[in-house]
C-alpha cells in the first residue's frame, strides 16, 4: 500500500553542481545533521540561512500535521472524527485514509525538494568553489589553520547546512513512513463492508448492526491507544522524529492522539444510546418492555461510558506526564504506561458487552467478561511486550518467570517487585527519577490545570535552585563518577 518515499538530495550533481565525489556520504550523519541546522551562518549568508531556517520550521509543522492524521485515518472512513474536528485551522470534514496520510507525505517531500534545489542553485551563484566540508571542522579546531577566501568558506557553509537540513528532512520523512506502515498493520476496513453485497434478508437485524459498529469503533479506539504506547517503546523512540540533538526523540502529537481517542469513545457513547432508543420504536427489539428496564440498561450503558472516559482520560494523563519525564532526559515508565492502557481497554470490552446486553443480544464468545488481569496477561503475551519489553509471556510462562511478583494493595493499587539484583547505576538513576517526581507537584495525583500552573511559573528554575541540595549533590556525585 505504501512505498518508501524518500528525500533526493537537494544539490545537483555534475557540471553545474557538486561533484558526487567532493564530500564522502560519511560525514553527515543524523547526529551531525542534527547539530549543524542550529548552527547560523556567517552574516553574510543572513538570508540563505533564513531560507534553510523556515523550511526546516515548516517541515516540522507539516510533518506533525500527518502525525496528527494518521489516529483519525485509523478511526476508519465513516467521518466518526475528522480532520476539523482534530486538527486546528483544518476546515476538511470529509473522511480521510491512510492512503491520503501517504500522499500527503509524498507531496511533503516533493515541495521540499524543490524548496532545498532553490537554496542549491542560490548556493551555486557564490563566488568561490566549494571545498571538503571537513575543512570548515578543521578551521574551527585550529585557529592557525591557513585562511582561505571568505567567499569560498561562506560558500561552503550554506552548501554544508543545506545538506544537513535535507539529512535531517530525510529522517523525519523515513520516521514517518514507518509510522504508516506501522498504521497498515492496524487498520480495520469499514464495518460493513462485507455486508454490502448481502442479500437483505441475510444481513443481520439493526440492532445488530448498531452493536457491531459500536465494537468495531471500540476496538479502532484501543489501535489507536496501543499505536502512540509504541512509540514510548525502545523500538518507537530510536524510529521516531529526532528534533534537537538530544538522544531521545519524544512523541510529537502525543496528546492530539488521545483527544483523537477521547473524541471517539464520546461519539461511540452516543451511538450506543441512539441505538437503545432507536430499538425502542414500534418493530424494534425493545419494543414492549417496561421503561424502566429500559432506562436502567440505558443508564448502565452511560455509566460505563462515562468510566470508558475516566480511563482515557488517566491514560491521557500518564502519556503526557512521561512525554515531560523525556524531555527532561529520564526513560519512559513502561509499567505505568501499559497499566494505565490496560484499564482503558478493559473498560472498553466491558462497554461494548453492557451494549449488547441492553440490546437484547445473545450472548458470544467475542463479549464475553474479562478481569483486568486477564487484559494485562493478553497484553503481555503479545506485541506490546515485545515493543517495551523485547519479549513476550510464552505459552506456559507468567511473570513469575520473568522473576516478577506482582502486589495488589487494598486501595487496589497494583505494584511489582522484581527478584533481579539492581546495578548501583541503575539505582542512581531511579534515585533521579523519584527525585524529579517529588519535585514535580501532582506527578502522581495528576490534575491537568493545577499541574500546569505548578509546572510554568515565571521564575520556575530559580525556585527550584533553591529547593533540591540533595538532587544538585547527586547530581555532581553521578557526574564525577561518569563524566560522559
Amino acid at each position: 500500500m505504501l512505498a518508501l518515499v524518500l528525500l533526493a538530495a537537494a544539490a545537483p550533481t555534475g557540471a553545474d553542481g557538486l561533484d558526487s565525489e567532493f564530500e564522502g556520504d560519511h560525514y553527515m550523519t543524523d547526529a551531525r545533521a542534527r547539530k549543524i541546522v542550529e548552527q547560523k551562518l556567517p552574516e553574510s549568508q543572513a538570508a540563505l540561512d533564513k531560507r534553510l531556517q523556515v523550511i526546516k520550521g515548516t517541515s516540522y509543522f507539516q510533518v506533525g500535521k500527518i502525525d496528527r492524521m494518521i489516529p483519525i485515518a485509523l478511526l476508519n472512513e465513516n467521518g466518526d472524527v475528522t480532520l476539523a474536528e482534530a486538527v486546528p485551522g483544518m476546515k476538511q470534514t470529509k473522511p480521510i485514509s491512510l492512503m491520503d496520510c501517504a500522499h500527503e507525505l509524498e507531496k511533503f517531500a516533493q515541495d521540499k525538494e524543490k524548496d532545498l534545489a532553490s537554496v542549491s542553485n542560490a548556493t551555486q551563484k557564490l563566488k568561490g568553489t566549494i571545498v571538503d566540508f571537513q575543512l570548515i571542522d578543521d578551521m574551527a579546531n585550529d585557529p592557525s589553520h591557513p585562511w582561505i577566501h571568505s567567499a569560498t568558506y561562506n560558500k561552503t557553509s550554506v552548501s554544508r547546512k543545506t545538506d544537513a537540513v535535507a539529512a535531517v528532512l530525510q529522517s523525519w520523512i523515513e520516521s514517518m513512513n514507518k509510522a504508516l506502515i506501522q498504521a497498515t498493520h492496524e487498520y480495520i476496513p469499514p464495518f460493513n463492508t462485507s455486508l454490502v453485497h448481502m442479500e437483505p434478508h441475510n444481513r443481520p437485524p439493526p440492532h445488530a448492526l448498531a452493536w457491531i459498529e459500536q465494537y468495531t469503533q471500540s476496538s479502532r479506539i484501543i489501535l489507536v491507544a496501543a499505536g502512540l504506547l509504541r512509540k514510548f517503546s525502545a523500538r518507537g523512540m530510536a524510529e521516531g522524529v529526532r528534533v534537537g540533538t538530544k538522544p531521545l526523540a519524544v512523541p510529537m502529537n502525543a496528546k492530539d492522539w488521545m483527544d483523537v481517542a477521547e473524541l471517539a469513545a464520546r461519539k461511540v457513547a452516543q451511538r450506543a444510546q441512539q441505538a437503545i432508543r432507536h430499538e425502542q420504536r414500534e418493530g424494534g427489539k425493545l419494543h414492549g418492555l417496561a421503561s424502566s428496564l429500559i432506562e436502567s440498561s440505558a443508564s448502565e450503558v452511560q455509566q460505563h461510558y462515562a468510566t470508558v472516559s475516566q480511563n482515557l482520560g488517566a491514560l491521557k494523563r500518564v502519556v503526557i506526564r512521561e512525554k515531560e519525564a523525556m524531555k527532561k532526559g529520564f526513560l519512559p515508565k513502561a509499567s505505568a504506561l501499559l497499566l494505565a492502557y490496560g484499564k482503558a481497554v478493559q473498560a472498553l470490552n466491558d462497554a461494548s458487552n453492557v451494549t449488547r446486553a441492553a440490546l437484547k443480544l445473545p450472548p458470544a464468545r467475542i463479549t464475553q467478561r474479562k478481569s483486568l488481569g486477564e487484559v494485562y496477561e493478553a497484553i503481555l503475551r503479545g506485541d506490546m511486550a515485545t515493543h517495551f519489553y523485547g519479549k513476550k509471556l510464552g505459552p506456559n510462562e507468567t511473570l513469575a518467570d520473568w522473576g516478577v511478583s506482582v502486589h495488589t494493595d487494598h486501595d487496589g493499587t497494583i505494584s511489582f517487585e522484581s527478584s533481579f539484583t539492581e546495578s548501583e547505576g541503575q539505582k542512581q538513576y531511579h534515585k533521579l527519577r523519584e527525585a524529579y517526581e517529588e519535585r514535580t507537584p501532582g506527578y502522581t495525583a495528576y490534575d491537568e490545570t493545577k499541574t500546569n500552573k505548578i509546572l510554568y511559573p515565571p521564575s520556575l528554575f530559580e525556585k527550584h535552585a533553591l529547593k533540591t541540595p540533595k538532587l544538585d549533590k547527586l547530581y555532581e556525585e553521578l557526574t564525577h563518577q561518569h563524566p560522559e
